[in-house]
């Protein structure tokens, strides 16, 4: 009898551990697969669309700097990246966020005081954190140094005024592996070029890609050749 009560304690020992690393994993994410030993099979260096599509990503992550932030994982991303986020979006999509539309209608009655010309509503912000970084969890949404944050509203406006990015980046290579696509980069602006950086793209099922990662790879200025198709 005492046999099968340890055994019985043994049991429920072990589904309570099981259950709850599942909870912990549930709220802090999975730790992010690791792509890092695919071999490259195949080069797109030479493809436009693919790479406008991942250097829009690029310049999402900062407010027209060469220096970049280095991050490994989808919440390190957010925590360095949201403000630059919001300020690409209303640089790239300005006519979206501005004139008659209905969260400005909604700021015009509930913000009487403030003049708003234009402002990113919540849903449009997590859609962006999912396309960027396959962030789609629940987020607090808050106040960033150049956006404040209007809960009446339930969208963000600019506090201080948005900043197109206006340095461009120099392509070095576009890698596809069975997961991935490694994108390696200068950023340039006039004489000043920065480090170069590789960033990684994670392949969605149904098409597309997220940034996962990205980090500095030399530790000194080097002025590139760009290859003719680039310039």
């Amino acid at each position: 009898m005492k046999k099968m009560r340890l055994l019985a304690f043994i049991c429920s020992f072990f589904l309570i551990v099981t259950l709850s690393s599942c909870s912990v994993n549930e709220i802090i994410g999975n730790t992010p697969i690791d792509y890092s030993a695919e071999e490259p099979i195949a080069d797109f260096s030479a493809s436009e669309e693919l790479i406008s599509s991942l250097s829009d990503m690029i310049y999402a992550l900062t407010i027209d700097s060469i220096k970049l932030p280095e991050f490994s994982d989808t919440a390190s991303a957010l925590s360095k990246c949201g403000d630059s986020l919001l300020n690409h979006l209303l640089t790239t999509n300005y006519s979206r966020f501005s004139g008659n539309t209905e969260v400005l209608k909604r700021a015009a009655k509930e913000y009487k005081n403030m003049n708003i010309t234009a402002a990113i509503g919540e849903s449009d912000y997590e859609g962006a954190l999912y396309k960027y970084f396959n962030h789609g969890g629940n987020i607090r949404h808050e106040s960033t140094a150049r956006f404040k944050y209007l809960s009446k509203i339930d969208a963000y406006i600019p506090a201080v005024q948005a900043q197109a990015n206006k340095f461009s980046l120099d392509i070095i290579s576009v890698a596809e592996t069975e997961n991935t696509y490694r994108m390696s980069f200068y950023c340039s602006n006039g004489e000043e070029v920065s480090p170069e950086y590789l960033a990684v793209f994670v392949k969605r099922d149904k098409g597309g890609c997220y940034i996962q990662s990205l980090r500095q790879m030399a530790s000194e200025k080097i002025n590139y050749k760009i290859p003719p198709v680039f310039s």
